[in-house]
């Protein structure tokens, strides 16, 4: 019984996460999803992932109804940003009763999440800014704030793009989640071993070649400076490194011009396309 309860959860975590992906890549590429729905719809997936991957307790059917119970709620609060955000976001400061029970069951939800993923002193501090924003009318002293009443909070926290759905979000669902993305396709395709051998096929019979064979792949994709600009090749960092094994600052000072080695130490230009002047 129990394998079978553990197959089945199994399969529902890789539906999840297969779901999870097709989502993202498709408004990503030829879908339209407004920002605060995307954010919304990658955080109930996260949620309901984290929720049958850290389950309460192995054994107990009350447990299992506590996760499903969760699981469900998780779904009602993101369907419900999705859906009603547009009508939302025209009565901003003035919510609805039901606005602030979907709020106040969201924010618990990421407490709960917060405190499996994280433990409990992450928890204590998120419930110790909550408060604070609750009882700063109390606080003598410079610390202290007249206070926020309860559906100011929960109109902050879930009813706009500065709380739960706020910038960290925004990140982790425009960049940071197809990062994790390619790494594990990366990783699962046997890709990744491929790019690590070529590099060590290359460098690793050199006195230095552990320490330079992560600087290729990073050297070959750097793009070109900007025009009118002029750096030396992207590789030479490699090379010096390649052909004379464990070159410090003080060998490469007596060989190259001062313009030079401030290129390769402390390079002026970052790679994102900024001109840093």
């Amino acid at each position: 019984m129990q394998i079978k309860q553990a197959n089945i959860k199994a399969r529902g975590i890789l539906t999840i996460s297969v779901a999870m992906a097709a989502y993202h890549l498709y408004f990503a590429t030829i879908g339209f999803l407004t920002e605060m729905n995307w954010r919304a719809g990658h955080l109930m997936f996260a949620a309901i992932l984290i929720f049958l991957s850290k389950p309460l307790a192995r054994k107990g059917s009350i447990w299992v109804f506590v996760d499903g119970l969760l699981i469900v709620l998780t779904m009602v609060t993101g369907f419900y940003i999705i859906f009603e955000y547009p009508n939302m976001s025209l009565r901003m400061g003035a919510p609805l009763v039901r606005d602030i029970v979907m709020g106040t069951i969201s924010t618990l939800i990421v407490l709960e999440i917060t405190q499996r993923t994280m433990g409990f002193p992450l928890l204590l501090i998120s419930l110790t800014f909550l408060l604070y924003c609750l009882l700063g009318g109390f606080i003598p002293g410079i610390f202290g704030h007249r206070g926020f009443d309860y559906d100011r909070l929960m109109t902050q926290t879930y009813m706009t793009m500065e709380g739960i759905h706020g910038l960290p979000l925004g990140v982790i669902v425009k960049y940071v989640y197809f990062f994790v993305f390619f790494a594990g396709f990366l990783d699962a395709t046997g890709a990744g071993k491929w790019f690590i051998d070529f590099a060590f096929a290359l460098t690793g019979r050199t006195r230095s070649g552990p320490a330079t064979h992560p600087l290729w792949p990073v050297q070959l994709k750097r793009p070109l400076p900007p025009v009118g600009r002029s750096y030396p090749p992207s590789w030479v960092p490699v090379l010096l490194l390649w052909l004379n094994g464990p070159a410090s600052p003080t060998v490469i000072s007596s060989w190259f011009p001062l313009s030079l080695r401030s290129y390769i130490f402390n390079s002026r230009y970052d790679g994102l396309g900024d001109d840093a002047g």
